[in-house]
């Protein structure tokens, strides 16, 4: 185990030893975190846009604005769980652009790495947004209805949203140590 934590901790240390690694990381965690903000309060903003009675200045403010966007329709917790959620993605999708990266280049067919490279892309995505899913498989009635059954109310999907991303970091920064070909056996 402690074989395997250390070269996690080795993956880390060589793709965020780079200034513009970090950068990236910081970049999309900013990016995704206004992206979950804007989506949890595109009805307020739409409303607001609509209703003639802000300026542009004010609209681009409060369009900005994450206290204005985390007041108006998220609670400590939601708001809490934004941060975590974009500072894993972030971290999740560096250390899979640094994997997809040596993947490439240790290629010999170019082909072979774009095919790798488009089915793995095609396996990231937003393990959180169960409930999205929910709603579209089985209408918004019948998901809030399932939703309100659950225990927690729905936010299972948020720890398991976050237990999935850990999973994902963990997996990637090991396989990041692997050796780009197999031992040979004697």
């Amino acid at each position: 185990m402690k074989k395997k934590l250390k070269a996690v901790t080795d993956s880390f240390k060589q793709v965020f030893k780079r200034p513009g690694n970090i950068f990236l990381a910081f970049f999309l965690a900013v990016l995704f975190f206004y992206i979950s903000l804007w989506l949890g309060n595109i009805e307020v903003l739409r409303t607001a846009a609509a209703s003639g009675f802000f300026s542009f200045g004010v609209l681009l403010k409060m369009f900005l604005s994450p206290a204005f966007l985390m007041a108006t329709s998220f609670t400590f917790w939601t708001s809490v769980y934004a941060v975590v959620l974009s500072i894993l993605f972030s971290i999740n999708f560096v250390l899979f652009i640094a994997y997809v990266k040596r993947k490439i280049t240790s290629q010999k067919s170019v082909g072979t790495g774009l095919v790798g490279t488009v089915a793995g892309f095609l396996g990231v995505g937003c393990s959180a947004c169960g409930s999205a899913v929910l709603s579209a498989i089985f209408g918004v009635t019948a998901a809030s209805s399932v939703l309100s059954v659950l225990p927690f109310n729905g936010d299972e999907f948020r720890f398991i949203g976050i237990a999935l991303l850990l999973i994902s970091i963990y997996l990637v920064a090991k396989r990041l140590q692997d050796p780009l070909v197999c031992e040979t056996i004697n």
